[in-house]
């Protein structure tokens, strides 16, 4: 009976991490594609640009993508004048005007430190999954290698040193920045997104190889 009970419980567990955010992250798009369609309408408004060419004119059903498909020409012509040279120039010097006001010139940094660290390449920011002993020896952690120590950090040092970023469960936004020698990292052969499911699940989630690993043990 109680291993009846502990296999539900881990069931209902494991079910609520996988449907809760699906349903979360399909309730956030609808939210988002709703708005990018209302600002396109407004955007369409603005200039002038006549009703009947919107295609939602002419359909029985309304198609939710038009706001996006608008929003993306709209960044691509923005993104395509921001790659002139004079354009960048009076870009980077609002920049500098934006960073002399106290308030909004963090509130500025913050954001478009998140935007950047949220579009940069896979590789800038997790490289490889590792395990490493933390918090004391004999006690392994998993983590994530986001390059190789630079400057004075490296220099300091006798062997070469990995950044190590060890995110918390099951929060993974939050976490540890470790600096370790080469010896003293353990690579990983499981992917990025399977390490995230064992942090954020406690290890509820095993990807199929590391499970197979532990059966045998």
């Amino acid at each position: 009976m109680k291993n009846i009970n502990e296999y539900l419980r881990r069931s209902l567990l494991t079910g609520i991490l996988i449907v809760v955010p699906v349903i979360g992250s399909a309730w956030l798009l609808i939210i988002f594609v709703g708005w990018i369609d209302s600002m396109a309408l407004q955007v369409w408004s603005f200039f002038g640009i006549p009703s009947s060419w919107n295609p939602n004119q002419y359909l029985p059903f309304e198609l939710p993508v038009f706001g996006l498909l608008t929003a993306a020409v709209a960044l691509i012509f923005v993104g395509a004048i921001a790659r002139v040279y004079f354009v960048n120039y009076f870009i980077s010097l609002g920049e500098r005007l934006i960073h002399k006001i106290p308030l909004l010139s963090s509130l500025y940094k913050g954001i478009k430190q998140f935007m950047n660290t949220l579009f940069a390449n896979r590789r800038d920011r997790f490289n490889k999954v590792v395990l490493v002993e933390f918090p004391k020896e004999g006690v392994y952690s998993v983590g994530f290698v986001t390059g190789v120590t630079q400057g004075e950090l490296q220099e300091k040092t006798e062997k070469k040193v990995y950044n190590v970023f060890m995110p918390t469960c099951p929060n993974p936004t939050s976490g540890f920045f470790m600096m370790y020698p080469e010896d003293a990292i353990i690579e990983l052969d499981m992917s990025v997104e399977d390490a995230f499911k064992i942090i954020i699940s406690g290890g509820i989630l095993t990807p199929p190889i590391q499970k197979k690993k532990l059966d045998q043990n």
